[in-house]
């Protein structure tokens, strides 16, 4: 009898420590993504170009992700310089961000910028 009552709290013990590990993994989940979310949207209510550029620019040099200069490509030389200093991003994400720049001057500048630095 007493190996069964042991054994019953050994399975609940094991039980309860594998829910506790689950319910800590899904809430730091979504407690990331909630903060991926509020940093995404900051620079969308801005209004004044010059403005959310900067913002997006801040962002990118904060987090060194260059895919928030994708966001405001026509200032893309500045966000690059910020965002990755040491030019280790990849070609085709750079190319992204030249393709959806709307100036064609201003695209033919990106590739010519990528062209140049990296």
């Amino acid at each position: 009898m007493r190996k069964r009552v042991k054994k019953i709290c050994y399975n609940c013990l094991l039980w309860s420590l594998i829910v506790i590990v689950l319910i800590s993994l899904f809430f730091y989940l979504i407690d990331s993504g909630e903060e991926e979310i509020i940093v995404d949207s900051t620079c969308e209510g801005i209004s004044d170009t010059s403005m959310k550029a900067d913002c997006y620019t801040r962002m990118a040099k904060e987090s060194g992700n260059i895919e928030y200069c994708e966001n405001y490509p026509y200032y893309f030389d500045e966000c690059l310089d910020f965002a990755d200093q040491s030019r280790e991003a990849e070609i085709d994400d750079l190319e992204e961000i030249c393709e959806a720049n709307t100036d064609s001057s201003r695209k033919e500048d990106c590739y010519e910028y990528i062209e140049e630095n990296y």
